[in-house]
């Protein structure tokens, strides 16, 4: 060691210097932080600044860790293609996909765990199934690893296909071209559904959808007890890829707890083809707003024992099965007439309009069924038809719409407040659909038809009223006084005599006179026709 005093060089271990005794240790405290220094900053290259990349001699895989367990808890909305500087072996920006050397199940796992929870496409309505599906989150029950990333891989690809048809179904579509389609169906006890844990969707084949992706989802509407559950739903298309074309489309119900889809099966047990549903809107029946609605039945689930065609045939026409089949048909149509007259409930010329629409498009889907194999098919097994849709549409109105037409009934009806109003009604579907009234049904539904009797002013702000339902009815029938006229000669032949009462109203209907008024058209044979159809009464002046 040198002495800076003298020069002179002692031995390494020497506190002081042999030659002129100067003190050598503070010289030995001063140096020794000199090496510690050079030794911490050749190490120092791999932590500070961006040349740590190219100089990081940790193992990769402790780089990687790091990564994955710094920035994923402190970070859950961190957007994945974000530069990190964190780690030298990641690329930044959007090449992360390419060169991301990170187990496949490191990265869904990560992404599951750190996106799903603040997707910002989240629909509010609970229309994409991601919420329910997600099993790959924290809080759920640990699965078998070889199981739960699957489910996690399922899962983001069909939320991500799900969100891009929605994207697509959401596009601009001009007014005059836009489509709006409602379902209605009723899912039966025999698929267990539980409304807090399964989900029911809609998926259709070409032209409005993909057998892929969910076209749209149900919601309850309302609980039916041993019935099941009436589900509604909807999806907007265009017309010119919809209109008058068969387009096959099926229920498929969501098991939460399973992570399962389950297809509703359609009972046709002469078909040897995959059986679905079908779909074709009628463009001449559209409402005025572009809606369409299509009613259907009980959504069933398949039988646990398969069983071969021969087999099924004879089950089907032999067993209860059919009868199982016929009965849930018949509640399910109650239940939807009962969601087509509510509209009635607040009356306006609107609410009459779609309600004579829905009315329409009700009894050509459920009286004219078909289904879809390989081609749209008349539903022939069903044995379903036009009589037993106006069976059932009767026996609906005569309980629920004029009760008054039955003997020794006493209740209201249900949906209109106004009795002639019912009563209108009854008369257009009386006429429009055919419907079987005995004679006394049609004698009391003249009685029904009688004017009320009011004050002048307050009858003529009735009148008004009244104009504006016949005026509406008038836009799908050719005349209202039509109908009042058939009406009258049905009980005319049957030697009853309250068709008098429906005269004063078959003359405003006509024109041939106003309220409070008197008739001012000569008495002739056309005007004996009009005001006394009974060719046995004569009129005198």
């Amino acid at each position: 060691m040198k002495c800076p005093q003298c020069n002179h060089v002692s031995s390494e271990k020497a506190k002081f210097c042999c030659e002129c005794g100067n003190k050598l240790s503070s010289l030995s405290t001063e140096t020794a932080p000199d090496k510690s220094q050079d030794k911490s900053q050749s190490s120092s290259n791999i932590a500070h600044g961006p040349d740590k990349e190219k100089t990081d001699i940790r193992p990769e895989s402790e780089v990687l860790g790091y990564h994955s367990v710094s920035v994923s808890p402190t970070r859950p909305n961190e957007d994945i293609n974000n530069e990190s500087q964190s780690s030298s072996n990641i690329p930044h920006g959007p090449d992360k996909e390419k060169t991301d050397i990170r187990p496949e199940s490191e990265v869904l796992g990560y992404h599951s765990v750190s996106v799903s929870p603040t997707q910002p496409n989240e629909d509010i309505n609970n229309s994409n199934p991601k919420k329910e599906k997600n099993h790959g989150s924290s809080v759920d029950p640990p699965v078998k690893p070889e199981h739960s990333q699957e489910q996690l891989k399922s899962v983001f690809t069909a939320d991500q296909k799900y969100n891009e048809s929605k994207s697509t179904s959401n596009e601009q579509i001009s007014s005059s071209d836009r489509l709006i389609i409602h379902f209605h169906a009723v899912v039966s006890k025999d698929f267990k559904f539980k409304p807090e844990k399964n989900r029911i969707f809609v998926r259709a084949g070409s032209h409005i959808g993909s057998w892929d992706n969910d076209l749209a989802e149900l919601h309850v509407l309302r609980d039916l007890g041993e019935h099941g559950f009436l589900m509604e739903g909807k999806c907007e298309c265009r017309k010119t890829d919809a209109v008058s074309e068969s387009i096959p489309y099926k229920y498929v119900v969501y098991k939460r707890k399973n992570n399962t889809f389950r297809y509703e099966y359609i009972y046709n047990p002469a078909s040897k083809e995959i059986t679905n549903r079908c779909l074709f809107v009628k463009p001449h029946l559209l409402t005025n707003g572009g809606e369409w609605h299509q009613y259907d039945d009980m959504i069933c689930s398949e039988p646990s024992e398969p069983k071969s065609i021969i087999n099924r045939v004879v089950d089907f026409v032999l067993s209860e099965q059919r009868k199982k089949i016929m009965k849930g048909r018949e509640i399910a149509g109650s239940v939807m007439l009962e969601t087509i007259f509510a509209l009635l409930r607040c009356w306006s010329k609107i609410n009459l309009s779609n309600f004579l629409c829905q009315l329409q498009q009700f009894y050509d889907v459920y009286s004219d069924p078909f289904v879809f194999e390989k081609r749209n098919v008349k539903w022939t097994s069903l044995n379903y038809g036009k009589k037993d849709v106006r069976k059932l549409l009767k026996e609906f109105m005569l309980k629920y719409v004029t009760p008054e037409l039955l003997k020794d009934k006493k209740e209201k009806n249900a949906f209109i407040m106004e009795p002639l109003n019912a009563a209108v009604i009854m008369l257009y579907a009386w006429r429009r659909y055919r419907l079987e009234l005995d004679s006394k049904a049609l004698s009391r539904l003249c009685t029904a038809l009688c004017l009320p009797k009011l004050p002048e002013e307050e009858f003529l702000s009735f009148w008004t009223d009244m104009t504006e339902t016949f005026s509406v009815i008038n836009n799908l029938i050719p005349s209202s006084a039509d109908m009042v006229e058939v009406l009258i000669d049905m009980v005319k032949r049957d030697n009853m005599y309250n068709w008098i009462i429906v005269i004063p109203l078959l003359h405003l209907l006509k024109g041939t006179s106003k309220p409070f008024q008197p008739v001012f058209n000569p008495i002739n044979s056309q005007l004996k026709k009009s005001w006394a159809p009974d060719p046995k009464i004569e009129v005198r002046c």
